[in-house]
C-alpha cells in the first residue's frame, strides 16, 4: 500500500520519536493497516527515506507499448479480430503475455457471446414506435393498472442451470460416475401454462390438459374467465391486459370474445413481435419460477403440476414489482437502441 506523503511523514515523525509500530497504528487511529506500518519502518531502517519509488527492474522487452497498441487495436477489429495465440506467434511473445495485456494494461475482461434474436428492420420500427407510445402514455400509476401474461412449457426433466450444476472431480469418468451425466428423454412429458402478473400479485395458473392444443377455443373458454376475474380482483374494473402476438391471442375468435367481455388491452393489437426483452413475464416471471423448482425428474404428471403452482406462489409481491419497474426503463432502452434487442442488464 502506497500512502501520501503526510502520513509518510507522519509515521516517519512517530518512528523518529522512538514509538513502536503497534503504538504508531494506535496513534493514526487504526486508520492504516499494521502491516503497512511495518513495511515502512522496515523501509525507514534500510533506506531513512520514506519515497515511495521501486527499483525499475528489468526493463520489459515483450510487453512493449508497441504491442500494447497492437492488441488493443486487434480487440476492436470486429470479425477480423486474432485470437490470442495467433497474436502471440505473429509478435513473437507468449499467449500469456497477450493475456496480461489484455486484463492488466487494457484492463479488459473476458466475455462468453450472447445468442440473442435477430431482427427485421420491419421489426426494430414496430419495437421502437411502441417504446415510444410507452414513454408518452405509461405513468407510473397506469403501470400499476396491466395485467401482463404468458404461457410456458416445463418438462419432466426439470429445470436446471447448467453453468451452476457443477462437480468437482479428479476426471470425466469419475465425475460421471457420481452424478455428472444427466439422461434426458427425447420426448418429456411435457405441461403447459398459462398465468399473469399484476402489480397486486399473480393471477390462477391455467394448466393445459393433456393432448389438448393452446388453441382459441381453450383461449377464451378457460384462460379469459381467469383474466376476467383476476383483473377485477386484483386491479379493478379498469385493468389492461397484456398478450403477445401468438395464433390464439390474434384470432377473429378471440378478438371478438375479448371485445364482448370487455377488456381493454395496454394498446390493442400492437405488441411488437419478437420481444421478451419487454415482457417482465419472460425477462423477470418464468426465470424466477424455474429457478425455485426442484432440479429433479419428475415422474408423473401431477407431481410437476404441484411444483409449477408451488413455485408460482412463492413469487414475492415485491419482486414482481420491481421488476414491472424495469418495464418503462426497458422500453427506453430499446427505443435508444432504434427498437434493436438491449442486453440483459435489468433485474
Amino acid at each position: 500500500m502506497t500512502l501520501n506523503v503526510s502520513i509518510r511523514n507522519l509515521i516517519k515523525s512517530h518512528y523518529d520519536d522512538g514509538k513502536s509500530a503497534a503504538e504508531i497504528y494506535q496513534a493514526l487511529n487504526k486508520t492504516v493497516k499494521k502491516r503497512t506500518i511495518y513495511n515502512w519502518l522496515r523501509c525507514i531502517d534500510r533506506t531513512n527515506s520514506i519515497s515511495a519509488k521501486t527499483s525499475t527492474g528489468r526493463p520489459r522487452t515483450k510487453r512493449t507499448k508497441k504491442l500494447i497498441s497492437i492488441v488493443a487495436k486487434n480487440r476492436k477489429a470486429g470479425p477480423r479480430r486474432k485470437s490470442a495465440n495467433k497474436l502471440a506467434k505473429e509478435n513473437g511473445c507468449s499467449r500469456t503475455t497477450i493475456h496480461k495485456i489484455l486484463y492488466d494494461d487494457l484492463g479488459v475482461k473476458p466475455y462468453k457471446r450472447i445468442r440473442c434474436q435477430a431482427l427485421t428492420e420491419k421489426q426494430k420500427l414496430k419495437r421502437k414506435q411502441f417504446c415510444c407510445w410507452i414513454r408518452k402514455n405509461v405513468s407510473g400509476d397506469l403501470l400499476e393498472k396491466i395485467m401482463f401474461s404468458d404461457e410456458k412449457i416445463f418438462d419432466e426433466d426439470g429445470q436446471i442451470n447448467y453453468k451452476n450444476d457443477i462437480i468437482y472431480a479428479e476426471s470425466r469418468e469419475e465425475a460421471n460416475e457420481i452424478g455428472g451425466l444427466r439422461e434426458e428423454q427425447k420426448y418429456p412429458m411435457s405441461v403447459m401454462v398459462w398465468c399473469g402478473i399484476t402489480w397486486n400479485g399473480v393471477t390462477h395458473v391455467v394448466v393445459l390438459p393433456p393432448k389438448t392444443s393452446f388453441n382459441e377455443h381453450f383461449y377464451t373458454e378457460k384462460v379469459l374467465p381467469v383474466i376476467k376475474r383476476d383483473g377485477l380482483r386484483l386491479i379493478g374494473e379498469d385493468f389492461m391486459f397484456q398478450q403477445d402476438g401468438a395464433k390464439p391471442h390474434m384470432s377473429k375468435l378471440s378478438k371478438n370474445a375479448f371485445e364482448n367481455a370487455g377488456v381493454s388491452f395496454l394498446r390493442k393489437n400492437t405488441w411488437p413481435p419478437n420481444s421478451p426483452d419487454l415482457s417482465p413475464m419472460d425477462y423477470f416471471f418464468w426465470n424466477q419460477v424455474a429457478s425455485t423448482m426442484p432440479k429433479k425428474k419428475f415422474s408423473n404428471r401431477e407431481d410437476l403440476v404441484r411444483e409449477i403452482k408451488k413455485s408460482v406462489s412463492q413469487v414475492s409481491i415485491e419482486m414482481i414489482r420491481e421488476s414491472f419497474k424495469n418495464f418503462k426503463p426497458r422500453c427506453l432502452a430499446v427505443e435508444k437502441a432504434n427498437g434493436g434487442i438491449i442486453k440483459n442488464t435489468f433485474f
